[in-house]
This record gives structure tokens, C-alpha cells and sequence, in this order.
């Protein structure tokens, strides 16, 4: 799999400003691992060539309390992740400060919300998740790949 990023060079033609692999990495103690792909702040600048990128990289992005990572995007942020759960995994129950709207594109997912309901996702199936308490679950012998946008919210 791979990221491309469009935008617009010097001649104002558009061009590619990023194509690069996503690193499959697997860390199955972990929580909820993936890439962190990108970030974008308000106001929403678009950067058109390599160098108006700054610092931008894909960043390891977790779940679990305390672990280094992709940070979670603040209000106002949108963070795009590829998300990976190996075989077997199970998340805590956790909650976030956004709004996530995940697409399953391998595997399967049990999501499983706090009153006890289960809910089974397949390739094509898609979830926008509230910020409420949840927890993810891959109960097959086959790692699940997603794709998550992830708008920074503030809880009313």
C-alpha cells in the first residue's frame, strides 16, 4: 500500500508531492496500532510543493494511555490513519475527543460498545464513531486494515 499526496509545483501544474510506501508495522501489544498518514490544521492550508510540507512524516500512532505515538488531533484537527489489528487483537475500552469515520478494507472488526452491544464489520463497511466508549476486536486468525479520517471534536 502506499500514500500519495497531490498538490501543485512551481509552474502551478499538479504534480505529486508525496508517494511513498505505508509501513506495515505490526505491534501487536499495543493497543490499536497504524500509521498516523497526515495532519491538517486550521485554517486548512493546502501545501502545493515538497517544501511547504515542513516537518511532515508518518508517524507510529497508538491507543493505549502513556505509549508513544501519533497524537490524537486536537479540535479542529483532521488526521488521516491507516490502522492495522493483528490477529487477535483487542483494544481496552477507550474514548477519544474526535469524531472518527473508519472504513474497513481487509479483514474483520468486531466493534463493541459500552452497553455490550457487538457489531461485525467486513471490507466496504463503514463506521463514523462519536467519541463514545468503545472497544475494537480482530477475533480472526487474519490481520485487519482500515482507513480512519479523524476530525479533532470537543465533547458537548
Amino acid at each position: 500500500m502506499k500514500l500519495v499526496v497531490t498538490g501543485m509545483n512551481a509552474d502551478k501544474k499538479g504534480v505529486a508531492i508525496v508517494n511513498q510506501e505505508i509501513p506495515k508495522q505490526p505491534m501487536v501489544d499495543k493497543g490499536a496500532p497504524g500509521m498516523l498518514l497526515w495532519q491538517t490544521k486550521p485554517p486548512f492550508t493546502v501545501p502545493f510543493e515538497q517544501k511547504d510540507l515542513g516537518d511532515y512524516k508518518m508517524l507510529p500512532a497508538t491507543y493505549v494511555e502513556g505509549e508513544e505515538g501519533a497524537p490524537m488531533p486536537e479540535a479542529g484537527d483532521v488526521s488521516f490513519f491507516y490502522a492495522y489489528a493483528a490477529p487477535r487483537l483487542k483494544t481496552p475500552m477507550h474514548d477519544t475527543e474526535s469524531i472518527d469515520q473508519l472504513v474497513v478494507i481487509q479483514g474483520e472488526l468486531w466493534l463493541i460498545m459500552e452497553d455490550g452491544e457487538e457489531i461485525h464489520l467486513t471490507p466496504g463497511d463503514c463506521v463514523v464513531q462519536l467519541g463514545v466508549p468503545h472497544i475494537w476486536e480482530n477475533r480472526t486468525d487474519q490481520p485487519t486494515f482500515s482507513v480512519i479520517t479523524s476530525l479533532g471534536s470537543k465533547w458537548k
